[in-house]
């Protein structure tokens, strides 16, 4: 297991508290567990090209998530095509 000593402003600090509050996460360990699968599942859907977007159903609004590291993602993944870099895939579980 790793350990990790974060510094964090004291606003996002109380962000992740509401955060672990509103998830019923036991902890911030377990609340940064589950971002970091959810971050996972960003970046692999970006990679493979997709957008990431927010919709209600019914209505025809999309909110679209935009984040460098997103867009970084989709940019290897134009690299890797052309053949510039190669691209490693991680896994993630689903349910």
């Amino acid at each position: 297991m790793m350990r990790a000593q974060l510094s964090i402003p004291e606003e996002r600090k109380e962000e992740l508290e509401l955060l672990r509050k509103a998830t019923g996460s036991p902890n911030i360990a377990s609340l940064l567990n589950a971002s970091l699968t959810a971050f996972q599942w960003l970046v692999l859907e970006a990679a493979s090209g997709r957008r990431i977007v927010s919709v209600i159903d019914g209505e025809d609004i999309e909110r679209e998530l935009v984040m460098r590291e997103l867009q970084k993602a989709s940019a290897s993944r134009i690299m890797a095509q052309r053949g510039a870099v190669s691209a490693t895939a991680v896994a993630v579980s689903e349910g």
